[in-house]
């Protein structure tokens, strides 16, 4: 998860570990909500 946070927003671990515990849950939370929708998308295409 840290290393698509890194490649996508260029925000080094060290600065999500640096932010406060639920800046880091949602950091998560959104980036995972967002491969889902990018996995869900690739989906349709196959179809």
């Amino acid at each position: 998860m840290l290393h698509v946070i890194f490649q996508r927003q260029g925000i080094s671990p060290d600065e999500v570990y640096a932010k406060p515990v639920g800046v880091q849950q949602y950091m998560f939370a959104s980036t995972i909500l967002a491969l889902e929708e990018e996995e869900r998308e690739r989906k349709k295409l196959k179809q």
